[in-house]
């Protein structure tokens, strides 16, 4: 776990909970997270039926029933993509309309094996060993349902693991590291790639893309700062 980065006279300080470290140059690749809804058995099901990631996870769903939570852009881009796999789905959003853009719109309402639970919210997640279950509540009329079903994708978001560099590089205001085109943050001899960075698409091949191009820009960089780039 890195706490903090600072930058000292030639060089900069990496710091972890016990030890620092000081070295020329830096790479963040700290990833972000799905924010969590906090919905019971949420914590306890990821892994085990709740997923935040269809393209990753739409494969061992073949044939099942699912919900998908959320209305804006990712949930439907990925309620569309689990559409090629799921038997069933059912679509919940709090809200009486989507936010998703009108095109992801007619898109969505055109599959035949969605089903739409608008002003809906889900207050439980439950099964034994796996997800077998959700608990429904409509918003307006406070009517509760139980639904069966084998899995939950969540799409409420990401969340940068930028909190240590806070102070230190410039941050979008999602809390994401800005960069240039060769991946350099706002502080010179810093890079970052991957889900941390501003505007990465959330894939583990544009992750991977990314970290090879900003290795090399840092690889470029302790070159020209030991006077030994080939120019």
């Amino acid at each position: 776990e890195i706490i903090k980065i600072k930058k000292s006279s030639g060089h900069f300080t990496v710091q972890t909970p016990s030890s620092a470290v000081d070295v020329v140059s830096v790479v963040v690749t700290a990833g972000a997270f799905p924010k969590r809804l906090g919905i019971k058995g949420e914590k306890e099901f990821t892994g085990k039926g709740v997923s935040y990631c269809a393209t990753c996870d739409a494969n061992f769903f073949k044939g099942k029933i699912v919900a998908v939570l959320g209305g804006g852009n990712s949930a439907v881009e990925e309620a569309i993509y689990l559409s090629k796999f799921a038997a069933k789905i059912y679509l919940i959003h709090r809200r009486d309309r989507l936010r998703a853009v009108g095109v992801l719109q007619d898109r969505i309402f055109s599959l035949s094996n969605l089903e739409f639970m608008l002003e809906n919210i889900v207050e439980e997640i439950g099964g034994e060993s796996r997800v077998e279950y959700i608990n429904v509540k409509d918003v307006k009329s406070g009517i509760k349902k139980n639904i069966s079903l084998d899995g939950v994708f969540i799409f409420a978001g990401y969340s940068p693991n930028s909190n240590f560099v806070q102070n230190f590089l410039q941050l979008d205001s999602g809390g994401y590291i800005i960069t240039d085109g060769d991946f350099k943050t706002s502080q010179e001899g810093v890079f970052a790639a991957g889900d941390v960075r501003s505007s990465s698409l959330k894939q583990v091949v544009s992750a991977c893309g990314e970290g090879a191009k900003a290795a090399v820009s840092c690889i470029k960089c302790i070159e020209k700062i030991k006077g030994v780039a080939y120019e």
